[in-house]
């Protein structure tokens, strides 16, 4: 008998099934497939930039007035940004950004060095002041500030310390540093209710408010920071440290914002500096929740506006 081996049994195309291979690759039924593709693609996008559109329009307040300085042109263009704890000026990262670029001279004074905070696991507790002193500076560098003081004050026990004494060192470095305007925290509420937060805006409101009429003092304007309503809504939805702290009766809240700044542009800055404190990705991710996951030329066209109240407003 002969052997067959192990040599394949070649069976010539019929020409229906070269048309058949050509229509599943190349035909109609293909072309039609990319096309359906396609328009799934562009309804997907379209769903999305509605959804995105949505969102902003709850979040973002069209009546509050936006501006590009948040320093007149008729002050010296200097300002300086007080805060209790490191991480507190992502609040106001993208004004900080947008003044650098301005060519405004810009000065961050943080109290204390956030020891009593949250370490993400990341880092022992006795470690966590100088851990979170680091992630300030390389913030401060990402937001170009011009000076950087990071005080001794105790986090958390800003109340046990003199008044006078915080008071004094805030007079002594704005006479240092000579701005014409400075923002804070609310002497209300501290933004959502932390007392190191409404006791920092009321030294300085204080400060600023005692020596208003010094011939020497540079300090023109005071704005708190604030959020707009539909902020202060959905953080109440999705935030337990404002679902536990932050007053039900508006009047005992946040002020209404006067200023609306535009940081559409310092998105990707403030979003480098929010990753430069990598201890406090949870405290980030809980008040704004996939600001590490959409890419930021999405996230901040919905976020995209630091509201301000102005205080004070010392000029002639």
């Amino acid at each position: 008998m002969t052997s067959m081996g192990r040599t394949a049994l070649k069976i010539p195309l019929t020409p229906f099934d070269k048309g058949r291979d050509k229509k599943l690759i190349g035909g109609k039924p293909m072309k039609r497939l990319l096309k359906l593709a396609g328009i799934a693609i562009l309804l997907a996008g379209l769903l999305l930039i509605a959804a995105l559109l949505f969102i902003r329009s709850y979040l973002q307040d069209e009546q509050v007035q936006q501006t590009q300085a948040l320093v007149p042109s008729t002050l010296p263009q200097s300002a300086m940004f007080i805060f209790p704890h490191p991480d507190d000026e992502i609040t106001v990262a993208g004004t900080m950004s947008k003044l650098a670029s301005q060519g405004v001279e810009t000065t961050l004074i943080c109290l204390t060095k956030g020891e009593q905070g949250a370490t993400g696991g990341l880092v022992e507790a006795a470690r966590l002041a100088e851990a979170r002193a680091t992630e300030l500076k390389e913030a401060a560098a990402i937001l170009q500030v011009d000076h950087l003081e990071i005080l001794d004050f105790p986090d958390g026990k800003i109340a046990e310390v003199d008044s006078d004494l915080i008071k004094g060192v805030i007079q002594r470095l704005i006479l240092k540093y000579r701005p014409s305007v400075v923002v804070t925290y609310d002497n209300r509420i501290g933004f959502y209710g932390h007392p190191d937060h409404r006791l920092t805006g009321q030294y300085v409101y204080e400060v600023v408010e005692e020596n208003s009429n010094g011939t020497d003092f540079p300090v023109k304007r005071v704005y708190f920071v604030t959020l707009s309503a539909g902020m202060i809504a959905a953080a109440m939805k999705i935030s337990p440290t404002f679902q536990q702290r932050y007053p039900e009766e508006p009047q005992r809240g946040l002020p209404a914002p006067d200023l609306a700044v535009d940081i559409t542009a310092q998105g990707a800055a403030k979003r480098a500096a929010m990753l430069a404190h990598q201890t406090q990705w949870r405290i980030f991710a809980e008040l704004q929740p996939l600001y590490d996951v959409l890419p930021g030329w999405i996230y901040y066209r919905v976020f995209d506006r630091e509201y301000y109240a102005l205080a004070l407003n010392n000029e002639p």
